[in-house]
């Protein structure tokens, strides 16, 4: 079980780094969409950790994609993606 949670965050992110550039829906309209969350970004992760945290909060339907991750005052971190609409 836990080799297919990892296997859908990794299709997950690569279809959040790619979006539909080489195939896909690209009718589909995305909006942006934030979360605040504990703790800070990991240095160097680019969003990917962000990425699992939509997914997990709002299904794979919402196809968060173009995913960062901004350190805010305290201990926070504010994540965006784009999803769905």
């Amino acid at each position: 079980m836990m080799k297919l949670g990892s296997i859908l965050l990794i299709a997950l992110a690569l279809f959040g780094l790619l979006g539909d550039t080489y195939g896909g829906e690209s009718s589909s309209q995305f909006c942006p969409k934030d979360l605040t969350l504990p703790g800070k970004c990991p240095i160097g992760s680019s969003g990917i950790p962000c990425l699992g945290e939509f997914t997990i909060r709002f299904g794979p339907k919402a196809l968060p994609r173009d995913c960062t991750c901004t350190d805010l005052p305290g201990f926070n971190r504010k994540c965006t993606c784009q999803v769905l609409c």
